[in-house]
């Protein structure tokens, strides 16, 4: 199991992290949601939790979505600000399934753990309502304030995408220590 939160660290870089060179984009999305499918699958697996069935269910939509977007390729700001709140939505549902399906797993191990990651899920929702406000703020404002507001939702979103690495590699830390004491 801690494998698959190795796994789980290693997609919130691949779809929160844009790295691009000129217009290659190396750290794709897609990548990362087929690390999710596949860590989920594992944790749905060992546990037969039906959060991570979801958040597998949930990553596999977003790899379509990805593709869809891909070949569609348009920049009608009405489509992109669509395809903004439709991929938000989706990347909340599938981190609040994660994180639920977490807090079930650890529970009963570690009660610290569990009420941290809880907070964590309220910040995930907190996040994407933030976000979202962000982008329909872009309707109204000049480009100047365009600007502002590009800018702070990529800083929030690296932030973020800290927090949640953080939070992957300490549940991935404490699982590692149940094994090796549990074998």
């Amino acid at each position: 199991m801690a494998r698959d939160y190795k796994l789980l660290k290693w997609s919130v870089i691949f779809i929160f992290i844009n790295v691009k060179i000129q217009f290659i984009n190396i750290t794709p999305n897609i990548l990362g949601y087929i690390l999710i499918v596949i860590a989920c699958s594992n944790l749905y697996y060992d546990t037969n939790d039906k959060f991570f069935l979801k958040s597998k269910k949930i990553a596999s939509i977003l790899i379509l979505v990805d593709v869809i977007i891909f070949f569609i390729n348009t920049t009608s700001p009405s489509y992109i600000i669509l395809q903004t709140i439709v991929y938000n939505i989706l990347r909340l549902m599938l981190f609040y399934n994660i994180y639920s399906g977490t807090i079930a797993l650890v529970h009963s191990k570690y009660a610290t753990l569990t009420i941290k990651l809880f907070k964590t899920q309220k910040t995930l929702i907190y996040y994407f309502v933030f976000l979202s406000i962000l982008f329909s703020l872009t309707l109204f404002s000049n480009n100047n304030g365009l600007t502002f507001v590009l800018f702070f939702s990529i800083f929030f979103r690296l932030v973020f995408a800290l927090y949640l690495m953080v939070d992957f590699n300490n549940i991935k830390a404490k699982l590692e220590e149940y094994e090796a004491t549990n074998l």
